[in-house]
């Protein structure tokens, strides 16, 4: 139910174009422990991992979501967990 209220809310807000509700989806669309790899979207999505970036940036102003970077253990690469409220 409380799940629902969140699509549905985000779905409507305006603040939101159809891309960054798009990024939305695909990260909720995802099993709940799923750690979120902007890159790994982008690649998903055939677009840029900026684009990405710049939608997660939106959603997190809207207050969708909270961004927590940190460097993932054993990789060369940061891992980005970004958490959907």
């Amino acid at each position: 139910m409380i799940t629902q209220l969140l699509v549905t809310a985000f779905i409507n807000d305006p603040a939101l174009d159809f891309t960054a509700v798009g990024i939305m989806m695909v990260v909720l669309a995802n099993h709940p422990s799923w750690q979120v790899y902007p890159e790994e979207i982008a690649r998903r999505k055939g677009v840029s991992r900026p684009t990405i970036s710049k939608y997660f940036k939106i959603l997190e102003e809207a207050g969708y979501l909270r961004q927590v970077r940190r460097k993932a253990s054993r990789s060369w690469r940061k891992s980005c967990i970004s958490i959907f409220l």
